[in-house]
């Protein structure tokens, strides 16, 4: 089974009003009535009731989606299924995306016709930075009450009751189908109710030591050291673990810059 994106389906409708739209062409004119009938005063033959020549079919045109596979797709991919696409003469080549996020770089540079996706920092930055897409219809939302996304937990860690609420996350590892984008949020709100909040992984020093208020140091799977940013900074063991004193030193000496460029690069300071 083929699958579209939910975009599609106004494109579908205005192709159709347009055809719709379309001027008909004009009923043939009626044939003038023969002369020696006019000159003997007997009336005229009926004319034949003027027929409107049939609506012209849009054009086929083939649109590139990005697709990502996903629940909140099955309004289009239904459409696809009963024909609506086929009948406007749209034909689809969906090519396969993990996030919205990745699609951004392919819509730029015209790879793309269609994208989805969640609302993301690389959608920020690609309309920041003059990149022409436009939103045109929402695929899911969440309000109150209401949401296109929901958590998944192991199956025999619910049936044995383990996990019911955020709280019993602690400790466990949380997979994120993107990341700064809202699903990450939606992840950061609901552990937030446990009590809980996300661990980030990362070896870009510069990059944590500017955007995180607690940090861990781990060595070998050992965690040797715990701390605001100065703390961890001037513990002998991460100096020796990671850096060493020299590198460490001169580390320092650029590190304020390098963070700055890192949060600008990822669009969290101007």
């Amino acid at each position: 089974m083929q699958r579209v994106h939910p975009a599609l389906v106004p494109l579908a409708l205005a192709v159709g009003l347009l055809a719709c739209a379309a001027p008909a062409a004009p009923a043939p004119a009626a044939a003038p009535s023969p002369a020696g009938a006019a000159a003997s005063g007997a009336p005229p033959a009926a004319a034949a009731a003027p027929t409107s020549a049939p609506t012209a079919r849009p054009a086929p045109v083939t649109l590139k989606v990005g697709d990502l596979r996903i629940n909140s797709s099955a309004g289009t991919y239904i459409a696809l299924e009963r024909g609506y696409f086929a009948e406007q003469g749209i034909t689809l080549d969906f090519e396969p995306f993990t996030t919205g996020g990745e699609q951004i770089p392919a819509l730029a540079n015209g790879q793309l016709d269609i994208g989805v996706g969640a609302v993301s920092a690389a959608l920020y930055n690609a309309v920041g930075r003059g990149v022409p897409i436009k939103l045109v219809v929402d695929q899911g939302r969440h309000v109150p009450g209401r949401t296109a996304t929901a958590f998944v937990v192991r199956t025999d860690l619910w049936d044995s009751g383990a996990i019911r609420e955020p709280a019993d996350l602690r400790g466990r590892p949380v997979g994120i189908s993107s990341t700064a984008s809202t699903p990450e949020i939606l992840v950061d709100r609901a552990l937030q109710r446990g009590g809980l909040t996300i661990l980030l992984i990362e070896h870009d020093m510069p990059f944590v030591m500017g955007l995180c208020n607690e940090r861990y140091v781990f060595d070998f799977g050992s965690l040797i050291a715990q701390g605001k940013p100065a703390e961890i900074r001037a513990k002998p063991v991460v100096l020796d673990a990671y850096l060493g004193s020299e590198a460490f030193a001169a580390f320092i000496k650029t590190d304020n810059e390098r963070i700055s460029k890192v949060l600008k690069d990822v669009g969290l300071v101007k």
